[in-house]
C-alpha cells in the first residue's frame, strides 16, 4: 500500500486469522499463539481506525473495502455505521486477550466499551460480565486495579501530616481540622483515593492528576449508540451465569473495599464538590514564632482568603529578613 488503509492491513491479517481467505495462504493454525495475539491486536487497531474515521477517509474507507471483498468486511456490509467497527474491534480484542496479550489499544478499547455500559446505565464493577467479552472486562479490571493501588501506595508515601486533612492541589497548603472541612472529589473515583480540595480553584489545578484516577482511561468522544447501535450495544451487556466451569471469584472484579465505586460523572471533569465542613487552617511564616510559623484557623474565610493572608505575610518576613 501508498497510504494508510486500515482494510488493506485487515487483508493482510487475514491470512493469519481468517481460514476461509484467498488472497494469500492461511497460516493461523501454525503460527506461535503470541504471533497471532499480536494479528488480533492490530485487527482490533485498524477497525478502532475504521470506527474515528473522518467523512473523507470512510469515502477512501468504502472504496478500499469494495476492491479487497473481504469476507468479515461484506457480512457487515459496506460502510457499515461505526458503532459495527467498534464491536467487530472489540471481538479482536478479546482474543488478544484470551492469547495472553493485553496491549494499548487492547485496553483502549476495553475502557470505551466500559464508558459505553455507564451511558447506558450498566456499572460493570457491579454485575457479571457479558459472557462474550468476559476475558476483555478482566483485562481492564486488572488495569483499574493497577492504576488505584499505584494511587494509593504514592498517597501513603507523600503523607505528611497524619493528623490533619490537606488540599490535594500541589503547593496550596490549606488544610482541615477534620476531614469534613475539606471537599471531596464528587467522580467516579474509589472512596478511599477520593483527593479533597479547599475550593473548585484548587479541584481545576489539580485535575491534570487526578484525570488518571478519576477517569482511568478515559478515551473522549466514544461511537454513536443511537438507534440500532443502541439495541447492539444492550446485547453486549447481557448478564450470564459461569460458563465453560468458570468460578464466580474470577468473573468478579478484583477491585474491592476502599476501591469499589458507583458514582458517575459524564463530565470531562467533575466540577461538583461534596459539602465541605468548618474548621479549614493554613500554616503562616512568622519568623518571631517558635518554629517559624503559626497557624491561622477559621470557620468563616475562605481558602482564597486564607492563600492571600499567607501570601503577604511570606512578603513581610522576607521584607525583615531584607533588613
Amino acid at each position: 500500500m501508498r497510504m494508510k488503509s486500515p482494510e488493506g492491513a485487515l487483508t493482510a491479517l487475514d491470512s493469519f486469522l481468517d481460514p476461509e481467505c484467498t488472497e494469500t495462504p492461511y497460516v493461523g493454525d501454525t503460527i506461535p499463539p503470541a504471533l497471532k495475539a499480536q494479528a488480533h491486536s492490530c485487527a482490533a487497531l485498524a477497525y478502532h481506525e475504521k470506527v474515528f474515521a473522518t467523512p473523507a477517509e470512510c469515502a477512501e474507507i468504502v472504496v478500499q473495502e469494495r476492491r479487497f471483498q473481504r469476507k468479515e468486511t461484506m457480512e457487515l456490509g459496506v460502510g457499515a455505521p461505526a458503532f459495527a467497527h467498534f464491536v467487530v474491534a472489540l471481538d479482536h480484542a478479546n482474543q488478544s486477550v484470551q492469547l495472553g496479550l493485553v496491549s494499548p489499544i487492547v485496553l483502549r478499547l476495553g475502557f470505551m466499551m466500559r464508558d459505553i455500559g455507564t451511558s447506558l446505565g450498566v456499572d460493570l464493577s457491579q454485575t457479571v460480565r457479558s459472557r462474550r467479552f468476559r476475558p476483555l472486562w478482566r483485562a481492564v479490571d486488572r488495569r483499574l486495579e493497577e492504576i488505584y493501588v499505584e494511587e494509593w501506595k504514592k498517597q501513603r508515601r507523600v503523607a505528611r501530616d497524619p493528623a490533619a486533612y490537606v488540599c490535594a492541589a500541589e503547593g496550596c497548603g490549606i488544610r482541615g481540622e477534620k476531614r469534613q472541612a475539606l471537599r471531596s472529589c464528587a467522580g467516579r473515583c474509589p472512596p478511599g483515593l477520593k483527593p479533597r480540595y479547599c475550593s473548585k480553584k484548587c479541584q481545576k489545578q489539580d485535575w491534570s492528576r487526578h484525570k488518571s484516577i478519576c477517569k482511568p482511561g478515559y478515551v473522549g468522544e466514544l461511537p454513536s449508540i443511537t438507534g440500532p447501535a443502541e439495541s447492539l450495544a444492550r446485547g453486549i451487556f447481557e448478564l450470564g451465569d459461569s460458563v465453560d466451569g468458570e468460578d464466580m471469584e474470577n468473573t468478579s472484579p478484583p477491585v474491592a473495599g476502599p476501591f469499589t465505586s458507583t458514582a458517575d460523572d459524564r463530565d470531562e471533569m467533575p466540577f461538583r464538590l461534596r459539602p465541605a465542613g468548618p474548621g479549614q487552617f493554613i500554616d503562616m511564616p512568622a519568623p518571631n514564632a517558635p518554629g517559624g510559623s503559626i497557624r491561622l484557623t477559621s470557620n468563616t474565610l475562605d481558602a482564597e482568603t486564607l492563600r492571600v493572608i499567607r501570601e503577604r505575610a511570606r512578603m513581610r518576613a522576607r521584607g525583615q529578613g531584607a533588613g
